[in-house]
């Protein structure tokens, strides 16, 4: 935003984009949006007008900053976190979400009763939430469910809050710290997450306490179940593969977790003979093959860690989603490197990872999610979203005999497929 637009210039924008959503939602016969109880929890816009949502976000947001003014934006976006994760802390550790009925009108001294909490506490604390369009108080001292709320309440939803709140919130405010302790670092033992949790990097404490695993495993599933980073757009970006010549016989899913890549991929594309999901012995251990899946061995769970050496040998196709971004450059040329001896000429890498866009080319309401989830990987593990260049020079530093082949981003989607040959 290199020079403000008029308010007057942004209220025409406003009242342009809005009616295009309005008649896409008609047309499309969706439902009206809606914070009401009853209405949809996932976002009805269709990616068919993802451009004009995204033009109306930074209109909105663009108008807003210009009706605080600049102190007041310093004040409020400064203070709005610390504030914010205090009444979702109090939501959570207290289940305030959960000990209210989709249904119910309750007074505040019940829904304290209910969780443990004092009248006066739960007023203010909900009255928060309210604020920031949680819950609703149709009349006063009563409180019912809306749709947020409602969402809240919801286990993915909740397990996100909850991971948030016990993993990123302490990481964030130690970065600072971390920067100045440790200049230059890629390690993950040198982080804001590692100073705020004992010297223990990201995934050892993960590997150490289950219960934060759980949180963390069951929010990442949400968050791929979610209409911007939901596998399905990747799968059909794969649409090549419907061609003989194109589709792979065996794929192996690296760092694949339970297999939801993989198992909609053979799913999807019936040619793939073989799929193997590879990660941590913790991790693989409870995974469970789809029984129809079971019949010719057609997928399977192999415990490996992708710093040593792949076991995989000669597959067609090495997946990596959402893999590289956790780690530094450093530690990411370890993790190539470790795939090469079990590449035959041909063989593919492909990632699903965000592909961050240089500066300036996109809005501020595009830019914020690859701005956040940058320093999120930053403080978590000295992580870093990467930019096509950024990629390329990742595996020039590898091998050179790895050669770029695409880089697509399915329209809707957050995530890109970046494809590289090996040419060994």
């Amino acid at each position: 935003m290199s020079k403000s637009r008029s308010i007057l210039e942004l209220s025409s924008i406003i009242q342009q984009k809005v009616s295009i959503v309005d008649q896409t939602l008609k047309d499309n016969q969706l439902p009206p949006l809606s914070f009401d109880t009853g209405a949809p929890l996932s976002s009805q816009i269709p990616v068919s007008i993802e451009d004009t949502k995204y033009d109306l976000l930074e209109a909105l947001g663009e108008l807003q900053a210009l009706l605080h003014g600049p102190l007041y934006h310093v004040m409020h976006m400064s203070s709005i976190v610390p504030n914010n994760a205090a009444v979702f802390g109090v939501l959570s550790k207290f289940d305030i979400p959960q000990n209210l009925g989709a249904d119910e009108c309750v007074s505040y001294a019940e829904l304290g009763k209910r969780c443990g909490l004092l009248e006066s506490d739960t007023r203010r604390l909900v009255r928060g939430a309210v604020a920031l369009r949680f819950f609703d108080e149709p009349e006063t001292d009563k409180v019912r469910h809306n749709a947020a709320s409602l969402a809240l309440a919801t286990p993915g939803a909740a397990a996100w809050v909850k991971s948030t709140l016990r993993n990123s919130t302490p990481s964030a405010l130690k970065l600072a710290d971390a920067l100045a302790q440790y200049p230059g670092s890629e390690d993950p033992r040198e982080t804001g997450f590692a100073l705020a949790n004992g010297g223990r990097d990201f995934f050892t404490v993960l590997q150490e306490e289950p219960e934060r695993a759980a949180d963390f495993a069951q929010a990442m599933s949400m968050q791929s179940l979610g209409p911007e980073r939901n596998v399905s757009y990747c799968v059909e970006a794969l649409a090549a593969w419907d061609r003989v010549a194109e589709c792979p016989r065996v794929i192996v899913d690296v760092g694949g977790s339970h297999g939801t890549l993989a198992e909609a991929l053979v799913r999807r594309y019936p040619r793939v003979e073989h799929a193997i999901v590879q990660d941590l012995p913790k991790t693989v251990k409870d995974a469970k093959v789809p029984e129809d899946l079971l019949k010719g061995n057609r997928f399977r769970f192999m415990a490996h860690d992708f710093f040593t050496e792949q076991p995989a040998k000669d597959a067609d196709v090495y997946l990596f989603r959402q893999v590289l971004h956790d780690w530094s450059d450093s530690k990411c040329v370890e993790i190539l490197k470790s795939q090469i001896p079990a590449l035959k000429p041909g063989a593919r890498i492909i990632l699903i990872e965000t592909c961050a866009p240089p500066p300036g080319a996109h809005t501020h309401s595009r830019d914020i999610d690859h701005r956040i989830m940058d320093i999120a990987m930053k403080h978590h593990a000295n992580g870093k979203e990467r930019t096509s260049d950024d990629f390329r020079a990742l595996f020039a530093a590898v091998d050179e005999k790895f050669e770029m082949v695409s880089i697509r981003r399915p329209p809707g989607s957050a995530m890109s497929v970046i494809e590289f040959t090996w040419r060994g």
